[in-house]
């Protein structure tokens, strides 16, 4: 949601995620306008993304981080323990949510 409507989110939470489909030129199409906005970084109080390193989104996540870090996005990134689990999202909401309005 962030990258269609960049303008609308100060903080952001990504949890065992990353692009989906044919591939990621797919996206970086899709999500120019946001991703060339040079003032993106400036509107972002907080770009989180967490997973687990046994999710089976993992190489979707790594393709959704290159694609960020090629346009110069800035994000905390942390890999966990675990896979694609509720458990591992109830840990990123407790470590996220502390992290907000700051």
């Amino acid at each position: 949601m962030t990258l269609s409507h960049g303008d609308l989110f100060n903080y952001v939470g990504v949890f065992s995620s990353g692009f989906f489909g044919p591939s990621i030129d797919e996206a970086e199409t899709k999500y120019a306008k946001v991703l060339q906005d040079p003032n993106f970084n400036k509107s972002k109080k907080l770009f989180w993304v967490e997973i687990g390193k046994d999710d089976f989104v993992m190489e979707a996540n790594k393709k959704t981080l290159a694609l960020l870090d090629k346009h110069k996005i800035k994000y905390q990134y942390k890999e966990t323990e675990g896979g694609h689990t509720w458990i591992n999202w109830r840990q990123y909401l407790n470590e996220f949510v502390p992290l907000l309005f700051r």
